[in-house]
């Protein structure tokens, strides 16, 4: 299971013969989702894969797991920034209940379905 971005280069890398380079291409390609440059490097990863012994279908399960990684990853300082974000949202609303909510109603206030949102989670 990849967590990182920095993951998925690193198995591009290690498995697929990819330079540091290529690996960061192969990871904006990835945030891109474009279908025929994705295939080219598919192809790229089965062919670096195959020259350190690994068949096709080993080098296309790794890809199709990169793949699907690309729809959610982050790299890994953006993944840890969210952490601490949300640690510090979450240690507010419990200790700061009242003003943690107070504050995200004045925010919200021109949008009554997301306070709603907010009111129903306050009950």
């Amino acid at each position: 299971v990849f967590v990182y971005q920095e993951q998925v280069m690193q198995a591009a890398q290690v498995l697929g013969g990819y330079s540091l380079g290529g690996a960061d291409m192969l990871r904006r390609a990835m945030g891109k989702k474009k279908a025929e440059e994705m295939a080219m490097h598919r192809e790229i990863f089965r062919k670096g894969a195959a020259e350190k012994g690994i068949d096709q279908a080993k080098a296309d399960e790794v890809f199709d797991l990169m793949e699907k990684f690309a729809g959610y990853g982050f790299n890994k300082s953006h993944a840890a920034a969210y952490a601490l974000l949300s640690y510090h949202t979450a240690w507010l609303k419990a200790h700061y209940t009242a003003e943690f909510y107070a504050a995200n109603m004045t925010i919200e206030m021109d949008d009554t379905d997301k306070l709603k949102v907010l009111l129903n989670d306050a009950k």
